[in-house]
């Protein structure tokens, strides 16, 4: 059997909790089918931030890819569960939950000015992602520059490790220490899986700096 690592068992109860839309259930946990929009809450709580799994580029649903969308799914909720019980990951899927809405995730590459060719991304804002807002104000994109499914679970699964380390769940969200967490994060997790994060970039911006991190050093 398969590892994918304890944080996806500790997350198996936040991705199976339905989250209401209208009194209509839209999805379980991450899984957003294409009728529903990203909720803002659950059971009356706000959520403070939010990930988006953007896959902007068709061509990487290859055979390879799509076997793997399973292990990559479970990973990307985990990852959502090492960022706090505030946080909403979101991941735009057709009917199926093993699938990927590239349609819809190409809306917010546009409106983003994310470039295709520089995904998959993945996307964390402490601002609500509408399209129908002017820009977000504060936010860390990853992009994976072509990393295929299996390195990007490998990925996910040494960033949340990384994220409780640095205390991110300690530190009040949206403040300095929160976003900085994120940056020591990113740098000690390129030095672990610089085999395969040498095309991996990452981008921080935030009112209080701004900084630019590049896999594979």
């Amino acid at each position: 059997m398969r590892r994918i690592g304890l944080a996806v068992v500790l997350a198996v109860s936040f991705f199976l909790t339905p989250i209401l839309v209208g009194g209509q259930q839209c999805c379980k946990g991450e899984v957003l089918r294409p009728e529903f929009s990203i909720p803002r809450e659950q059971a009356g709580v706000r959520f403070g931030s939010w990930s988006l799994f953007l896959v902007c580029n068709p061509a990487w649903l290859l055979k390879e890819n799509q076997d793997r969308l399973h292990d990559l799914r479970l990973q990307f909720a985990a990852f959502s569960e090492a960022i706090g019980p505030k946080h909403l990951a979101v991941w735009f899927s057709k009917q199926e939950a093993e699938s990927v809405d590239a349609d819809r995730s190409s809306l917010y590459c546009e409106k983003f000015r994310l470039l295709p060719s520089e995904g998959p991304h993945v996307l964390v804002t402490t601002t609500y992602p509408d399209l129908d807002e002017p820009a977000l104000n504060h936010y860390v994109i990853l992009k994976l520059n072509g990393l295929n499914a299996p390195d990007t679970t490998s990925l996910l699964t040494k960033l949340a490790d990384q994220l409780l380390i640095q205390g991110l769940q300690q530190a009040d969200l949206d403040s300095e220490r929160w976003w900085r967490a994120w940056q020591r994060s990113f740098e000690v997790t390129r030095t672990k899986l610089a085999a395969f994060t040498k095309k991996v970039r990452v981008s921080i911006h935030t009112k209080f700096f701004d900084a630019e991190i590049e896999g594979g050093r």
